[in-house]
Parts: structure tokens; C-alpha cells; sequence
């Protein structure tokens, strides 16, 4: 192969490794943010988890891991919440991840590969009531 092949090979490979975290959707952002010791234990009816004071309605996925959930959740009649939405599981194996929000006031979040199959998922805002999720979403 001839130099000036090899040259636009590395060209190309580094042009595409600069932009292609630019074009995938996007990451998963850790938080060092410590859980709420009240955690509000919720429901399933369908693909809505009611609590005391929220309600969660899944609009794709489960919450597995390595799959992305989209989710909507609603909070003593506040339909939009501006805070931000953070997620983790009981035992934290994952650490506690960032949920990215859309601009239609749903939330996003991709749970990294994680060993328990049997973990519950808490979701919770800063300075709010945790809600913890049932076994099996």
C-alpha cells in the first residue's frame, strides 16, 4: 500500500473518532449526589408506578441494563419537573447516573451492565423524596 493510502487511513480513522461522540446519542453522566433516606416504596399498574406522591409512567423500556428507559414522571400535581432526575438501585453496584432529559419533559437513562438482576431502581431529585421501584418492572 503506498504512503499516501496509509496517510488518508489515519486521516479518516482520526476525522471519525473526533466526531463520533458528537453523532451518538448521549452519555451516561455519574453524580456524586448522596440518595434520600425516605424513599417512597411504589406500585406497578401497567407501565404506571404510583406512590405517595409521584407517579412514573414508562414509555419504553424496563430499566434493564444496557437498555435505554424512557419515563415521565409526575410529582404532587406538578406535571413538569425542573429538577434533575437521578438513578440508581438499592444496592448502588452502578453508582448513581444522571437521567437526561428531553425537550417534551420526558427523561432518558441507560443503566450500565450490571451483575444483580434482582436490584430495585430509585429514582430521585435533589433534596426530594426517593421513589423506589419494584423488583420486576
Amino acid at each position: 500500500m503506498s504512503i499516501f493510502v496509509k496517510a488518508l487511513l489515519l486521516v479518516i480513522v482520526f476525522v471519525a473518532g473526533y466526531t463520533l461522540p458528537y453523532l451518538t446519542p448521549e452519555k451516561v453522566a455519574f453524580s456524586n449526589q448522596l440518595v434520600p433516606k425516605t424513599q417512597s416504596e411504589c406500585i406497578w399498574d401497567n407501565k404506571v408506578c404510583i406512590s405517595k406522591n409521584y407517579k412514573l409512567t414508562i414509555y419504553r423500556g424496563n430499566f434493564s441494563p444496557l437498555a435505554k428507559t424512557t419515563f415521565g414522571l409526575i410529582g404532587d400535581g406538578v406535571t413538569d419537573l425542573d429538577d434533575t432526575l437521578l438513578v440508581t438501585s438499592d444496592d448502588q453496584r452502578f453508582g448513581i447516573i444522571e437521567a437526561y432529559k428531553s425537550h417534551d419533559g420526558q427523561y432518558s437513562v441507560l443503566i450500565p451492565f450490571c451483575s444483580n438482576d434482582r436490584m430495585r431502581i430509585i429514582i430521585f431529585s435533589v433534596g426530594g423524596v426517593a421513589i423506589k421501584l419494584p423488583e420486576q418492572v
